[in-house]
Parts: structure tokens; C-alpha cells; sequence
């Protein structure tokens, strides 16, 4: 089962799904319309990341293909796939929609597994099927939404053009290869590396925990001297701070 996710909301949909098909109607892709299809293709994290980055032209819709690959689901939560996630949230004047395919929306990493609106679920060859993504808050625990898929319609579409399926076999190919260089990982490193910044910048400082007792003892082997309602209030003050 190969599932497209797209990030974008209602409004969007709409208007994908009856402006453009009465604009459109029995619409042929020229050769002109593939390569547009091509040059907004991504296969790996980097390069979504890429896409968004100040100065680059705004970008309609972003395909990234084959997430399961390049973020596969793991135990944890990879930091720089969070970062990944919160720009891609506040990105929608350089990417308006974000489309992902993989087999199953289980398969990829837990901040992009929540992240779509929409799944076009392809069950066989010819088929699809459209459904939302509905979050509800749990007002009994507000750290957790609630998500089920609600359906919006299905339909048929055409098989791909013989030569556009040997292209994008071949373009699939060569980033498979592409995230196995030196360059693709030194890219992957700066994008970690941001991102551990980023959570530095906000964690907080771990806390000194120490007795009355151990803080006295250790005060006066230094070789301090004072009386002991000073030393009280010294280590009151200490604490204090760490509030």
C-alpha cells in the first residue's frame, strides 16, 4: 500500500480537488509539465530542509518521495527531524504544500508520522483514495490530540507514461546513491548539528542538589571559616538562585 501524505489545509484541498479539475478538465502533462514535477522532487531531509531556506523561491507543492528511506521510524525522537517539523510549520511562504509517499505512514519517523493533513491512499495500481486527518484535543489530558482519518472521496487514475517511469526509476536511483557521499552526510551533519544548537540554547541548566549537611562539611574543608547561620544563609542564597 503506497500512501501520498500532503501537509496543506482545507482550503487548499478544495481548490485542488474542484477549481483545478474544472480548469483543467482531460488535461495532458507535456514534457515541460514533468520536468516542473522533477525539479520539485526531494528524497531526503536535507534537501526538504534546502528547499525552505531564505532566498529560495517559493515553492508550490514539494514531493518528497520515499520518507520511510532516508527517516525510517526508530525508537526516539530525532532531534533534527523536530527542527525539521517546526520549520516545515511555519514554512508556507516557501513550500505551500509538502506531499510524502511511503508504504505506510507508520514506517517513517514519530514528528513526521503527525505532521500530514491529507493521505491519498493508493490500496492497487489505479486506485486512490483521499482521507483527512481530523485532531481532536483531549481536554482531559491537553498534551495529546486525538487523530482519525475521515474520508473525502475516491477515484481512478491513469497509469504512468512508459518514459516518465524509466525516468523517475532513474531518478530514484541516483539519490539513493546521492545519501551514501561524503557530501550528503556532511549536509545531514550541519542540519543535526543546528538542531542540537537549537535545543541547547533552550534546555535548562541541571540543578545542583546538595544537602544542608554536605554543603557545610564541603565549606568549611576549603577552609572557610564562618559561623553556622551564615553558612545557613549562604546555602539558602544558592538555592535561591537555581529557582
Amino acid at each position: 500500500m503506497m500512501q501520498l501524505s500532503c501537509k496543506l489545509n482545507s482550503a487548499d484541498y478544495e481548490n485542488l480537488i474542484t477549481k483545478d479539475k474544472k480548469e483543467i478538465g482531460e488535461w495532458t502533462p507535456t514534457r515541460s509539465d514533468w520536468d516542473t514535477v522533477f525539479d520539485n522532487m526531494a528524497y531526503n531531509p536535507v534537501q526538504v530542509w534546502e528547499a525552505m531556506q531564505p532566498g529560495k523561491p517559493r515553492i508550490r507543492f514539494l514531493g518528497w518521495d520515499g520518507v520511510a528511506f532516508t527517516c525510517p521510524r526508530v525508537k526516539g525522537v530525532p532531534r533534527f527531524l523536530v527542527k525539521l517539523k517546526g520549520e516545515l510549520s511555519e514554512a508556507r511562504p516557501e513550500i505551500s504544500i509538502l506531499g510524502m509517499t511511503a508504504p505506510n505512514r507508520m514506517d517513517i519517523a514519530a514528528p513526521l508520522r503527525s505532521f500530514p493533513s491529507f493521505e491519498v491512499i493508493i490500496s492497487r495500481r489505479g486506485w486512490f483514495e483521499v482521507q483527512r486527518t481530523i485532531h481532536k484535543k483531549v481536554y482531559d489530558n491537553p498534551e495529546i490530540d486525538a487523530g482519525k482519518l475521515e474520508y473525502v472521496e475516491s477515484g481512478d487514475f491513469p497509469q504512468l507514461p512508459v518514459e516518465v517511469e524509466a525516468r523517475y526509476e532513474r531518478w530514484r536511483a541516483s539519490e539513493k546513491q546521492l545519501t551514501k557521499t561524503s557530501e550528503y552526510r556532511h549536509r545531514l551533519n550541519e542540519l543535526v548539528r543546528q538542531a542540537e544548537e537549537m535545543y541547547d540554547a533552550v534546555k535548562p541548566q541541571k540543578k545542583i542538589t546538595i544537602s544542608m549537611d554536605d554543603f557545610s562539611r564541603l565549606y568549611r574543608e576549603t577552609g572557610l571559616k564562618g559561623d553556622d547561620h551564615k553558612i545557613r544563609e549562604l546555602y539558602q542564597a544558592c538555592i535561591a538562585v537555581q529557582k
